[in-house]
Parts: C-alpha cells; sequence; structure tokens
C-alpha cells in the first residue's frame, strides 16, 4: 500500500503503507514492481484516483485505489478513528 498523501499528520495512514508524497510519486516509479498489486491511499480517495492513473499509464496495470480513502476505510473499519472527520 502507498499512502500519497502530502502529510501523514492530519490522519494517521494505515500500518505498513509507505508514504510517498503524490507530488514526488513520479520518482518513486522505478522503485514500484510492475507485476505486483498496489493499493494507493489517500484521505478521501482523490488522490488516490490520479495516482492509479499514473501508476497504470507507467505499467502497473495492477494499481487501485481504496475507495473513498482513509475516511471510508475508518467510518467503516475502525470505531475509533471514526470521527476524524469532524
Amino acid at each position: 500500500m502507498i499512502a500519497v498523501r502530502e502529510s501523514l499528520t492530519a490522519v494517521p495512514a494505515l500500518k505498513g503503507a509507505f508514504h510517498v508524497p503524490h507530488a514526488r510519486l513520479s520518482a518513486a516509479l522505478p522503485g514500484i514492481p510492475p507485476d505486483r498489486k498496489v493499493v494507493v491511499c489517500c484521505l478521501r480517495g482523490e488522490l488516490g484516483l490520479q495516482a492509479v492513473a499514473l501508476l497504470r499509464a507507467a505499467g502497473c496495470e495492477q494499481a487501485m485505489s481504496l475507495s473513498g480513502g482513509l475516511l471510508a476505510y475508518f467510518r467503516e473499519f475502525d470505531p475509533i478513528k471514526r470521527d476524524l472527520e469532524r
């Protein structure tokens, strides 16, 4: 998993996710294996979708975005962080 948020201070990323700011994703492409599944996450999903388009254009055909971003994930699966939107 790759967290493409510009900052990790507002909402924590998922454990085990690599942080690559969206602005630096192009430079990180050589280190991302094109034959592996890659899930991209951001806060609300918009940057994740942009990152998936960039990854797929670079040959990472199995790239996918965490639908709705981290806020949707926390709302669904993590009751402790569910209230971060407020």
